[in-house]
């Protein structure tokens, strides 16, 4: 669950599954809240789900897109490029220091709130350098071959490519300056996790699927106000 305060945004998503190789099932399985939550009312101000597949295997063959620090959204401090390699994000002018508004590796004041350092496991990470949000940096192991670090498509995730991805796509938002944030469930159990951040366009390629699973989304506009509620379910099943 998010700690972040949600206040509804005015924001509507339609998504239409769009035929491919990948057997897709019914995307449209109500509103939802808190990943996968049902809702007792509200329509969470977003329609159904979209998703589009692509069951033949991806252009680069699935593999790890290093990640930069503003794609990250990080703005001080040492981060990971997901890779295995690490990035150094910038500093902080006194006295403002990363991470202390509370926010992690975005400057700030203390007296926004204290800095809690994040860890390997905490951030979902297994592989590569890090950050904990606070300026400090993290070492989160290595890969035994033939894994490499983001291999599969999950930044800072030991994995190899499985040479399949799943597309989403989704109608931009009526409310400006919003992202979006996708969240996936594998085996549609229920529990998401945010799978990427900060997303500026209206489509997000998921390429750390393995074949043989079944997978749900959700996904969330974001703005300085607050988060929407989640979009109804779109599920895909890997060949």
């Amino acid at each position: 669950m998010r700690s972040l305060a949600r206040r509804t945004l005015p924001v509507r998503f339609h998504y239409a599954v769009s035929a491919s190789a990948l057997v897709v099932l019914a995307a449209s399985c109500g509103s939802n809240d808190d990943h996968g939550q049902p809702q007792d009312g509200g329509d969470g101000g977003l329609d159904a789900a979209a998703l589009n597949p692509d069951g033949a295997p991806s252009t680069d063959g699935g593999g790890c897109a290093p990640r930069t620090c503003v794609e990250q959204q990080i703005t001080c401090g040492p981060a990971g490029d997901g890779c295995g390699s690490g990035l150094q994000c910038g500093s902080c002018t006194p006295p403002e220091t990363c991470g202390g508004g509370g926010t992690p590796s975005t400057c700030g004041n203390s007296d926004g709130g204290p800095c809690l350092p994040r860890t390997c496991a905490g951030l979902g990470y297994n592989c590569g350098p890090a950050g904990d949000g606070c300026g400090g940096a993290l070492s989160c192991g290595s890969c035994m071959a033939p894994l490499t670090c983001g291999g599969g498509g999950q930044p800072s995730v030991c994995g190899a490519p499985s040479g399949h991805s799943v597309l989403l796509q989704w109608t931009a938002s009526a409310t400006a300056g919003v992202t979006y944030d996708a969240y996936r469930s594998p085996g549609c159990t229920g529990t998401y996790a945010m799978e990427a951040t900060g997303i500026t366009t209206t489509t997000w390629t998921d390429t750390a699927v393995t074949s043989g699973q079944k997978y749900c989304y959700v996904t969330t506009a974001v703005n300085p106000v607050g988060q929407s509620m989640d979009s109804n379910t779109a599920q895909a099943v890997i060949p």
